[in-house]
């Protein structure tokens, strides 16, 4: 009997897995209104998202430390400002589709979508054998959040924006660093990662003490079904 690699294993699992993820998330967010406020609800279904993530992604990130080490700043700039796009384009024009503001990272995410089809499609020195793998894993990847993107309650604008950011960041601005050698570049990158992670710092703890999730949702004392 031929052993499947570990990686293939999880990638099975994690096509059951998924599903029953989302079936839980469509159940809590249908329980939820009028006893959890949405702002606690949003914090923990990411925050849950957030370590089933890093749970699976910790070895291959691990793996590539070097490549994280020399590129960190590109990939914090393309991340931050991808979602800050998707956020703008979705509050911006959001009324004329009918779509009210939103929450989550989606935007980043889409950001380093259009950032990985672009290194699929233009030719920035990369490896050919790296191109290919690049340009089949985005065009698949794409196209399924594409179509999850079409679902009700879903902020497509939030995706575009942040598609449409990290795919011209990736053309215009950022670029794939290809030595190890230190330049001009890499300074202006680091200090503008750090500029982008304070402000990201900054808007967390704004979001929180505006929220304050730690408060029970108001009580509306006019519904028919409060005790009398």
């Amino acid at each position: 009997m031929v052993q499947q690699p570990a990686s293939h294993r999880l990638a099975y699992a994690l096509i059951f897995i998924t599903p029953a993820l989302w079936c839980v998330n469509y159940l809590v967010a249908r329980w939820s209104p009028g006893v959890v406020a949405p702002n606690t609800l949003a914090f923990g279904r990411w925050l849950v998202a957030a370590l089933l993530l890093g749970a699976f992604t910790a070895p291959e990130l691990w793996r590539q430390r070097a490549l994280l080490r020399a590129q960190w700043q590109r990939f914090v700039v393309l991340y931050i400002l991808s979602g800050l796009a998707g956020t703008l384009l979705g509050t911006l024009l959001g009324d004329m589709v009918s779509l009210h503001i939103s929450v989550g990272a989606s935007g980043c995410l889409f950001g380093l979508l259009g950032a990985g089809a672009m290194l699929g499609f233009r030719d920035f020195g990369l490896p050919s054998a790296l191109v290919q793998e690049l340009r089949k894993a985005s065009l698949i990847n794409l196209g399924l959040n594409v179509v999850a993107s079409l679902r009700p309650n879903v902020d497509w604008l939030a995706h575009l924006g942040g598609g449409l950011c990290g795919a011209l960041l990736m053309l215009i601005v950022i670029r794939p660093k290809l030595d190890e050698d230190k330049t001009r570049g890499d300074q202006v990158f680091t200090a503008l990662a750090v500029l982008c992670l304070f402000a990201l710092l900054a808007s967390v703890v704004v979001a929180i003490w505006q929220g304050q999730p730690w408060q029970p949702p108001p009580v509306d004392l006019s519904s028919p079904s409060m005790p009398q």
